[in-house]
Protein backbone atom coordinates (compact mmCIF):
# COMPACT_ATOMS: atom_id res chain seq x y z
CA UNK A 1 0.00 0.00 0.00
CA UNK A 2 2.97 2.35 1.18
CA UNK A 3 4.64 1.82 -2.16
CA UNK A 4 1.37 2.28 -4.34
CA UNK A 5 0.36 5.43 -2.55
CA UNK A 6 3.65 6.88 -2.95
CA UNK A 7 4.32 5.75 -6.75
CA UNK A 8 0.76 6.82 -7.75
CA UNK A 9 -0.42 9.29 -5.47
CA UNK A 10 2.02 11.61 -4.01
CA UNK A 11 3.35 11.72 -7.44
CA UNK A 12 0.35 13.30 -9.03
CA UNK A 13 -0.44 15.45 -5.59
CA UNK A 14 3.60 17.04 -5.71
CA UNK A 15 3.28 17.53 -9.70
CA UNK A 16 4.54 20.84 -9.86
CA UNK A 17 4.77 21.38 -6.35
CA UNK A 18 7.61 23.72 -6.31
CA UNK A 19 5.38 26.18 -8.41
CA UNK A 20 2.17 25.83 -6.00
CA UNK A 21 3.92 25.10 -3.01
CA UNK A 22 2.62 28.86 -1.27
CA UNK A 23 -0.69 28.74 -3.04
CA UNK A 24 -3.76 28.73 -0.41
CA UNK A 25 -5.07 25.83 -1.62
CA UNK A 26 -1.97 23.53 -0.69
CA UNK A 27 -4.34 22.56 2.90
CA UNK A 28 -6.86 20.76 0.03
CA UNK A 29 -4.25 18.71 -0.89
CA UNK A 30 -2.91 18.26 2.48
CA UNK A 31 -6.11 16.77 3.93
CA UNK A 32 -6.21 14.13 1.21
CA UNK A 33 -2.76 13.12 1.47
CA UNK A 34 -3.24 12.56 5.37
CA UNK A 35 -6.26 10.63 4.64
CA UNK A 36 -4.05 8.01 1.90
CA UNK A 37 -1.92 7.86 5.17
CA UNK A 38 -4.42 6.69 7.57
CA UNK A 39 -5.37 4.11 5.02
CA UNK A 40 -1.90 2.95 4.14
CA UNK A 41 -1.52 2.41 8.17
CA UNK A 42 -5.27 1.82 9.15
CA UNK A 43 -4.88 4.80 11.72
CA UNK A 44 -8.36 5.92 13.49
CA UNK A 45 -9.41 9.57 12.81
CA UNK A 46 -8.66 10.08 16.63
CA UNK A 47 -4.86 9.89 15.43
CA UNK A 48 -3.32 13.90 15.95
CA UNK A 49 -2.31 14.60 11.87
CA UNK A 50 1.02 15.49 13.11
CA UNK A 51 1.57 11.66 13.72
CA UNK A 52 0.46 10.22 10.66
CA UNK A 53 3.72 10.84 8.40
CA UNK A 54 5.61 9.29 11.73
CA UNK A 55 3.51 5.85 11.62
CA UNK A 56 3.09 5.93 8.10
CA UNK A 57 7.50 6.68 7.34
CA UNK A 58 6.81 9.51 4.83
CA UNK A 59 8.34 13.08 5.08
CA UNK A 60 4.94 15.28 5.80
CA UNK A 61 3.93 16.96 2.46
CA UNK A 62 5.20 20.33 3.53
CA UNK A 63 8.59 19.32 3.69
CA UNK A 64 8.35 16.67 0.51
CA UNK A 65 7.42 20.09 -1.27
CA UNK A 66 10.35 21.69 -0.05
CA UNK A 67 13.06 19.54 -1.32
CA UNK A 68 11.22 19.10 -4.99
CA UNK A 69 11.78 23.18 -4.79
CA UNK A 70 15.32 23.03 -3.49
CA UNK A 71 16.23 20.66 -6.20
CA UNK A 72 14.39 22.58 -9.10
CA UNK A 73 16.66 25.47 -7.71
CA UNK A 74 19.77 23.76 -7.56
CA UNK A 75 18.97 22.71 -11.14
CA UNK A 76 18.53 25.83 -11.98
CA UNK A 77 21.71 27.35 -10.52
CA UNK A 78 23.64 24.85 -12.20
CA UNK A 79 22.49 25.46 -15.92
CA UNK A 80 23.16 29.25 -16.43
CA UNK A 81 21.69 28.90 -20.01
CA UNK A 82 18.45 28.44 -18.87
CA UNK A 83 15.89 32.13 -19.36
CA UNK A 84 14.81 32.09 -16.21
CA UNK A 85 17.95 33.65 -14.96
CA UNK A 86 16.43 36.85 -16.80
CA UNK A 87 13.41 36.25 -15.00
CA UNK A 88 14.71 35.87 -11.47
CA UNK A 89 13.27 39.12 -9.86
CA UNK A 90 9.69 39.29 -9.11
CA UNK A 91 7.49 42.21 -10.42
CA UNK A 92 6.83 45.02 -8.51
CA UNK A 93 3.35 45.79 -7.00
CA UNK A 94 3.24 42.02 -6.00
CA UNK A 95 1.19 41.41 -2.43
CA UNK A 96 3.41 41.32 0.64
CA UNK A 97 2.04 38.24 1.71
CA UNK A 98 2.75 35.90 -1.64
CA UNK A 99 6.53 34.77 -1.34
CA UNK A 100 7.65 33.83 -5.16
CA UNK A 101 9.16 30.10 -4.89
CA UNK A 102 12.67 31.14 -6.31
CA UNK A 103 12.89 33.79 -3.31
CA UNK A 104 11.74 30.87 -1.04
CA UNK A 105 14.50 28.58 -2.56
CA UNK A 106 17.09 30.49 -2.05
CA UNK A 107 15.82 31.29 1.90
CA UNK A 108 15.93 27.32 2.05
CA UNK A 109 19.31 27.42 0.73
CA UNK A 110 20.97 30.32 2.99
CA UNK A 111 19.45 28.40 5.44
CA UNK A 112 21.24 25.34 4.87
CA UNK A 113 18.20 23.17 4.36
CA UNK A 114 19.94 21.82 0.86
CA UNK A 115 23.30 21.42 0.34
CA UNK A 116 24.87 23.40 -2.98
CA UNK A 117 25.92 21.27 -5.45
CA UNK A 118 24.40 18.35 -4.15
CA UNK A 119 20.90 18.01 -6.46
CA UNK A 120 18.92 19.44 -3.03
CA UNK A 121 19.62 17.20 -0.49
CA UNK A 122 18.38 17.48 2.51
CA UNK A 123 20.96 18.35 4.69
CA UNK A 124 22.57 15.15 7.09
CA UNK A 125 20.36 12.75 4.58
Amino acid sequence: MRTSSLSMVYSAAEYCAPVWLNSAHVREIDVKLNNIMRTIRRILMATPTPWLPVLCNISPPSIRCRVALSKEYSKILANHSLPIHEDSSPPRGRLKSHIPPLRLASQLCADFFCRHGVGGQLAGF
